[in-house]
């Protein structure tokens, strides 16, 4: 399995960046300071060799001309005379040892033939031996500096200076001075110099490390600024910019400051932009007809209106889906609309079934060489059904106002009836006791009737709604609590549900509560036995539903056709007046109720609510 492996963050690269930089100059100037150190003290030691080296030169030929052969003699018997002086001169050694011993660096200084052969040395070992040859102090000193610290640093030999030394008649020099400067003293001297550069350097390095990271945190927090700036942008909080900005350095602010302005103008754009797109949404949704808008490649677009009701389409499947996978070409609307762009040529009103169907083709570049098709589908019946409603809902009217009128006019003499009967029941107990009886039973008769004209005359009475924001969501639950006392001494358990924490819908409080009481009370008691009650709150296709499901028996269907009729009622002592209270009350809000039922199973009732739209139209 492969591993993505995450680049490093800003502040780590411009840390390791900083890092990287300053130790390659620290590293830089630490070897530059130590070439300088080494190189100074191989001059001082080169210095310090010259200075015995010729001080030894200068008391040997001192006691050379004190002691000079005797003439006459020939010139390798004279030279031999010379080497003779110089190795019998006791006090040349006890010399070469005190020169020697003023410098501590120079272990040992030697005089040689021109043979070789050591003749007088501070080292009583080295006489009579040849003369060893070592790394001269002037070749270690014009090496590159790399390689004078490498050798200088790690184990070798020691270095020499020699001086050669002529005397008076010789053409070639006939000695050689030998100064021996010692590699394991010289290093003692260069080591600690070299530890306090290369500690110095260290600390420079450590102090860069942290000067990085700090400089990086800076840079990092005013980039990180920048970043909670377009974030706040993308986010709508544009307006909190111009507050913030303080603090930062003077380049940053000036881009926050920019971002700002651009953050307003992009907060402005999109608004408009949603905005826009919700009213034109909202529009389409509230047009009687479909509209849908394709694509040059035939792709569904944009899809609103009446579309899912007319054309059985659900809307968000469909879009980006081509025309032909939507409406098959092997279907009348699916041959017609492939032809009406293929001939690229638009139709106005084309009746295809039961559907009046128009094609628009929309330029979508300035060339018009690629189109978009705009399809505007009706159903053909739909005015002729409008017409209908219109013309039941003004008979429905004209019958309530008159039903209303018939029944103030029962009412009238039947107050009248009640104020003699009151008359006649109080004569009838002294009078003729036999026929208290009677008037007794008249009495309850024209109560019952003055109760079905008041009930009806309150069914019929225009209702004016006092609308409001609902949470059908809490209404459902607090009916649910107040019948929980009634449900459980009938042996009811009542169970609520909602897929949702609150369903918005704008309507009367009161009456929509008075209809799903009216609903639940209905279904306690049709469980006189006792049993499950179900009250369950959803929402889909812009609809409230409520649900309330029971246990009972069920109703017949005979019957199922005549529960929302007025006085109404499967229960020997029900009004008939709670199932048609909610079913008005929901079609004034513009709702429905239905039900389904199945005997022995129980019966479910649907109440449906149109769900309240956040924003109104622009």
């Amino acid at each position: 399995m492969i591993r993505k492996v995450h680049a490093p963050s800003l502040q780590a690269r411009i840390t390791i960046l900083t890092v990287a930089v300053t130790t390659s100059l620290v590293g830089a100037l630490l070897l530059v300071q130590l070439n300088n150190v080494v190189e100074l003290w191989l001059n001082s030691s080169l210095g310090v060799a010259e200075i015995a080296g010729q001080q030894v030169k200068t008391l040997l030929l001192l006691r050379l001309q004190e002691r000079t052969p005797p003439s006459g003699r020939g010139g390798a018997e004279r030279r031999q005379a010379w080497v003779n002086i110089v190795k019998n001169d006791g006090n040349l050694t006890l010399l070469l040892e005190t020169t020697m011993a003023q410098s501590r660096s120079i272990i040992e200084i030697s005089i040689t033939g021109e043979n070789g052969n050591v003749i007088a040395s501070s080292n009583p070992m080295r006489p009579g031996t040849l003369m060893v040859r070592r790394p001269s102090v002037r070749s270690l000193i014009s090496t590159n500096p790399l390689q004078r610290i490498t050798r200088v640093l790690t184990r070798g030999q020691d270095f020499e200076l020699t001086i050669p030394l002529g005397v008076e008649g010789e053409a070639r020099p006939l000695f050689t001075i030998q100064t021996l400067v010692s590699w394991v003293l010289l290093r003692e001297d260069l080591v600690p110099a070299m530890r306090r550069v290369a500690l110095w350097g260290m600390a420079a390095v450590l102090a860069s490390i942290v000067l990085a990271y700090v400089s990086s945190r800076l840079v990092v927090r005013n980039i990180g600024r920048l970043d909670a700036v377009i974030d706040r942008i993308s986010s709508g909080e544009a307006g909190k910019l111009a507050d913030e900005t303080t603090g930062a350095a003077r380049e940053f602010a000036v881009i926050e400051s920019k971002l700002s302005i651009l953050g307003h103008r992009f907060r402005g754009a999109v608004e408009g932009a949603t905005e826009l797109r919700n009213n034109v949404k909202k529009l389409l949704d509230h047009l009687e007809e479909a509209i849908l808008l394709f694509d040059p490649a035939g792709r569904l677009i944009l899809a609103g209106g009446a579309a899912a009701r007319i054309l059985r389409l659900p809307v968000d499947a469909a879009t980006g889906r081509l025309m032909t996978e939507i409406f098959p070409t092997n279907t009348l609307l699916g041959s017609f609309l492939r032809e009406a762009c293929v001939l690229d040529k638009g139709v106005q009103e084309q009746r295809i079934g039961r559907l009046l169907v128009t094609v628009e083709l929309i330029p979508a570049s300035p060339d018009h060489a690629a189109r978009m098709a705009l399809v505007r589908i009706r159903d053909a019946a739909g005015p002729q059904q409008l017409e209908s409603q219109l013309q039941l809902s003004a008979r429905l009217d004209a019958m309530h106002r008159l039903i209303g009128s018939v029944a103030h006019e029962v009412k009238n003499p039947l107050n009248s009836i009640a104020v003699r009967l009151d008359y006649l029941q109080s004569w009838a107990a002294t009078a003729s006791p036999e026929a208290e009886e009677e008037v007794q039973v008249i009495v309850e008769e024209v109560n019952r009737l003055d109760r079905v004209v008041r009930n009806f005359l309150d069914f019929t009475r225009p209702v004016e709604l006092v609308r409001e924001r609902l949470d059908m969501v809490a209404l459902s639950r607090e009916v649910a609590e107040l019948v929980q006392p009634d449900a459980e001494r009938r042996g009811v358990s009542i169970r609520f549900d909602s897929a949702r924490p609150s369903v918005p819908v704008c309507g009367d409080p009161d009456l929509l509560k008075e209809a799903i009481m009216n609903v639940v009370t209905n279904g306690i008691e049709a469980m006189p036995s006792g049993g499950e009650l179900d009250i369950a709150v959803s929402e889909a296709d812009m609809q409230c539903r409520i649900t309330i499901r029971d246990t009972g028996p069920g109703i017949p269907a005979g019957q199922r056709e005549k529960v929302f009729e007025l006085y109404f009622s499967t229960k020997a002592k029900g009004s008939g007046l709670g199932l048609p209270m909610a079913y008005r009350a929901l079609q004034l809000h513009g709702g429905s109720i239905d039900l389904a039922s199945e005997p022995g199973k129980g019966t479910s009732f649907h109440l449906k609510l149109p769900v309240m739209e956040s924003e109104g139209i622009a």
